[in-house]
C-alpha cells in the first residue's frame, strides 16, 4: 500500500494505491457506486458517483475544479457541458479509473473502427486535459493506420464526422491531426484511385479540397511506404510490389 500526494496551494490529496493484485481500480464497488463517492458528474442526464483524488489524477480539468473552490465543488457535484458526448466523456471517466475507455458498455456492439467515437473522446481529452487518454486514443489510431492502406473503406459518413472533429475546430493537442494527416500522406494514391471517392466529393466538396492539399505536398514525404520484410521503400502506389511483408510507416 502506498500513498501518491498531490498539492495545489492549501489543498493537498492523498490517494491510496492499493497493488494487490486482486484489488484494484477497476473493481465495480469503487467506480460509479453510490456508497462509495464524494463527487457526482453530472453531464446530459447522466450522473456517475466519482471520487475526487481519482479524478484529479488524471485530468487537470477536475484538478482545478477541486483545487479552487468552485461552488459545484463544494456541493459534491459538479456539471459538465451539457454539449458534450455522453459516450465520450462516459470513457474519459473510464480512463479515470484505469478501465477500457472503448469498452462495448459504451460503444456498444460495432464492426469495424468507429472512427468518430475515437476522435470525439480524444476532443474530450483535449477539452478536459487527460493526457493518457490521448495517448491511447492516438496509439489506436496509429495501430489502424498500419493496417488499413485506404480509409474510403470506411463509411464515408464516419470519414466526414472524424474530418470534422480533427480539421474544423481548433485543438489544443494536434497531434492526433498530425497522424490523420501523415496517413493521408502516406496512402494518398490509394485514395485518389478508390471507387467511392467521387462520392466523398459529391459529400464533402472540403474534404476534396484536403485531398487536393495532401496530394500537393506529399512529394515531401521521404517514404511513403516501408516493407517489413524486404525493407523496400515505395513511393507512390504499391500494387506492383510482389513482397508479403506488411506495408507500414513511421510514426
Amino acid at each position: 500500500m502506498g500513498t501518491v500526494p498531490s498539492k495545489t496551494k492549501k489543498h493537498t490529496y492523498v490517494v491510496l494505491i492499493n497493488t494487490h493484485p486482486d484489488h484494484q481500480l477497476t473493481e465495480p464497488r469503487l467506480f460509479d457506486n453510490a456508497n462509495y463517492h464524494d463527487v457526482v458528474v453530472h453531464f446530459r442526464q447522466t450522473k456517475t458517483y466519482a471520487h475526487k483524488p481519482i479524478l484529479a489524477l488524471k485530468s487537470t480539468f477536475f484538478l482545478k475544479s477541486f483545487t479552487k473552490g468552485w461552488m459545484e465543488t463544494k456541493a459534491k457535484i459538479i456539471e459538465l457541458d451539457p454539449e458534450d458526448d455522453p459516450k465520450a466523456v462516459m470513457a474519459l471517466l473510464h480512463q479515470c479509473y484505469e478501465l477500457p475507455y472503448n469498452d462495448v458498455s459504451i460503444v456498444g456492439p460495432t464492426e469495424g473502427p468507429n472512427l468518430p467515437f475515437h476522435a470525439m473522446v480524444f476532443r474530450i481529452a483535449d477539452k478536459y486535459d487527460c493526457p493518457s487518454l490521448r495517448d491511447k486514443v492516438l496509439d489506436n489510431f496509429e495501430d489502424f493506420a498500419q493496417n488499413t492502406n485506404n480509409i474510403l473503406e470506411v463509411p464515408y459518413s464516419e470519414i466526414l464526422n472524424v474530418y470534422a472533429l480533427l480539421w474544423k475546430d481548433s485543438l489544443a493537442d494536434g497531434r492526433l491531426r498530425k497522424a490523420a494527416d501523415k496517413y493521408l500522406k502516406h496512402n494518398i494514391y490509394h485514395i485518389l484511385q478508390h471507387k467511392n471517392l467521387q462520392a466523398f466529393q459529391e459529400e464533402e466538396a472540403s474534404f476534396s479540397g484536403k485531398l487536393l492539399e495532401v496530394f500537393l505536398t506529399c512529394t515531401t514525404v521521404d517514404t511513403l511506404k516501408l516493407c517489413s520484410k524486404c525493407k523496400l521503400k515505395i513511393h507512390g502506389p504499391s500494387a506492383d510490389h510482389k513482397c508479403q511483408g506488411r506495408l507500414t510507416f513511421e510514426r
